[in-house]
């Protein structure tokens, strides 16, 4: 399969900053439809689903993300927006509650970021500090004392799951986009601030995704988080890409509460 191209977005007159606000990269598709990963067991098998395209096409966006306004409320009240000054310029990501006092997002979003700042959707802003950056999977936690929202809880997903991308615009209210799965892929592409090749276990989504959503969790219509958000693409479609829950997951489960280094830009 030939290499699946786009183009990254950068802040900054320094391509090596990988200041990315909604990830864009360089990337080829490992495997599709993988039945045996962790976060994908209820996936059909790849040889039930048509061959993917190239470039990746999951189809039109879907009209609706089958939640109700109480459940659209619910999960809001969860999600967070970042910000702050890096590399000289603002940067701002999207983030969800994962526990008590601690915050999911993209690790791309906190390159450079000397002291993210988090915006809840009642108006509240707090300080936090990074205690885990996983540059393998576009992945980091956030340590933010007194912060009492309720966390979001993680589930499974599959081929045609719908729900809704919970992200952060830049007016400080949550931004809630409409998703379908498309498929489970594995991405090889760039580590976080690193010219390694990694393998990325991902969703690829049919979404409209904008500046701001990296980190946005990807919400199942049962409510559940099943992904979050990394990448678009810059080709004609509605391709967009989610990191897999599970490697959240298994973050959480090696978590302390100690600073750990960022990269600068």
């Amino acid at each position: 399969m030939r290499p699946h191209r786009v183009v990254p977005i950068r802040k900054g007159p320094v391509a090596r900053q990988h200041r990315w606000v909604v990830a864009m990269v360089t990337a080829l598709f490992l495997a599709i439809g993988l039945p045996g990963c962790a976060g994908s067991s209820q996936t059909p098998p790849a040889s039930s689903r048509t061959p993917i395209a190239s470039p990746p096409d999951p189809g039109p966006l879907p009209t609706s993300d089958e939640f109700t306004a109480d459940q659209r409320d619910r999960i809001s009240a969860s999600v967070v927006g970042i910000s702050g000054i890096a590399c000289g310029r603002m940067t701002r990501g999207s983030g969800f509650v994962v526990a008590d006092e601690l915050v999911a997002t993209s690790a791309h979003v906190l390159l450079g970021l000397d002291s993210p700042s988090i915006a809840t959707s009642t108006g509240e802003r707090f300080e936090a500090t990074p205690v885990a950056f996983d540059p393998t999977n576009d992945l980091a936690l956030l340590f933010v004392p007194e912060l009492d929202l309720e966390p979001l809880n993680f589930g499974t997903a599959q081929d045609g799951t719908v729900g809704a991308i919970f992200g952060w615009d830049s007016t400080d209210q949550v931004r809630i986009t409409p998703f379908r799965i498309d498929r489970p892929v594995k991405v090889r592409i760039e580590g976080v601030a690193s010219d390694r090749k990694v393998e990325r276990p991902s969703w690829l989504l049919a979404a409209d995704i904008e500046r701001g959503d990296s980190g946005a969790a990807v919400v199942s219509s049962d409510g559940s988080v099943v992904g979050v958000v990394f990448a678009t693409s810059t080709t004609p479609g509605t391709a967009s890409y989610a990191v897999r829950v599970s490697e959240l997951q298994v973050l959480l489960d090696q978590r302390s509460l100690a600073p750990v280094s960022v990269p600068s830009c």
